[in-house]
């Protein structure tokens, strides 16, 4: 099936080998886009991943920048999260650890007084 998204040939039948999007969407076979005027090279290692993904396209240039959609523009890149405090992360570890032992008491506490449960509940 040709993806009406990329123009690239994929063996799947729900979603594209090359760009993730769903065919259900957009069902119109497409023709492949004509070659490229001029030779275009590609490294061996793109390549490689290409014919590894199954991938057989040449997918149509973009012009100008891909836009972002507006209800993604506003989320943070990584780059705003700020440096947590090291003291911080060590009451995160100190309370992981009080926590892992709370519950590694309580398992043995219930395997040691299982027939006293056991008694008390019929």
């Amino acid at each position: 099936m040709i993806c009406p998204s990329c123009g690239c040939e994929s063996k799947r039948e729900v979603f594209c080998d090359l760009c993730g999007e769903p065919f259900a969407k957009k069902r119109v076979e497409t023709p492949k886009p004509a070659a490229p005027a001029g030779e275009v090279k590609i490294s061996p290692e793109v390549m490689q991943k290409l014919f590894e993904a199954g991938a057989k396209c040449d997918p149509p240039p973009r012009s100008g920048p891909v836009d972002i959609p507006p209800e993604f523009r506003g989320l943070d890149t990584g780059g705003q999260i700020g440096e947590i405090p090291p003291a911080a992360r060590k009451l995160a570890w100190v309370m992981l650890a009080v926590v892992m032992a709370w519950i590694v008491g309580m398992t043995v506490w219930l395997f040691t007084h299982q027939d006293r449960i056991a008694a008390a509940l019929k």
